[in-house]
């Protein structure tokens, strides 16, 4: 993942056209595999490292016979909650709660402490749970662009740039 986050803070014309497949998960099922083939198939750069990993994409993510296809991660939705899956994000919300690999026993039950009282006063409490500014913002963003698309005021590809740079992961 380093490499990745490092090879995306590029500006090379790997890392640009890296970048396209981060706005994939946004599209309806139907136009991911357009866009694949259509769009970020014509303008691939040359060479066999990116060759070999749009093969490793098609047959794992695009092919519907493929380990993971569109239909358990593409969805053309406005909302920046891209799992169902309460585990994944309990342990995505772990994660980003420590900054080393391997952190001392009592700071992870700490942790675990918090993450209990934040649960406890989000279950009791009858008041709306308040999104960050940041997810409000991303979220208006993604509706005006899907807007933008469904009007046909920019192409599939387009609204797939655009979200792509919008929703980077994590540095």
């Amino acid at each position: 993942m380093d490499l990745l986050l490092k090879l995306l803070d590029q500006k090379s014309e790997q890392s640009t056209f890296l970048r396209v497949f981060f706005g994939l998960p946004f599209l309806s099922l139907n136009d991911v595999d357009h866009c694949f083939v259509e769009d970020i198939m014509a303008i691939q750069p040359t060479g066999d490292k990116i060759q070999a990993f749009l093969d490793y994409v098609f047959e794992t993510y695009i092919d519907p016979s493929g380990l993971f296809p569109p239909d358990v991660w593409a969805e053309f939705k406005a909302t920046t909650n891209r799992t169902t899956n309460v585990c994944e994000s309990f342990h995505s919300r772990l994660n980003r709660m420590f900054n080393c690999s391997h952190p001392n026993i009592y700071n992870f039950i700490n942790v675990l402490k918090d993450i209990q009282i934040d649960t406890c006063i989000k279950i009791r409490s009858k008041e709306v749970i308040k999104m960050k500014k940041t997810t409000v913002e991303k979220i208006f963003f993604l509706r005006q662009e899907m807007l933008k698309y469904e009007n046909k005021k920019i192409s599939r590809f387009e609204f797939v740039k655009s979200i792509s740079n919008k929703f980077l992961p994590c540095t």
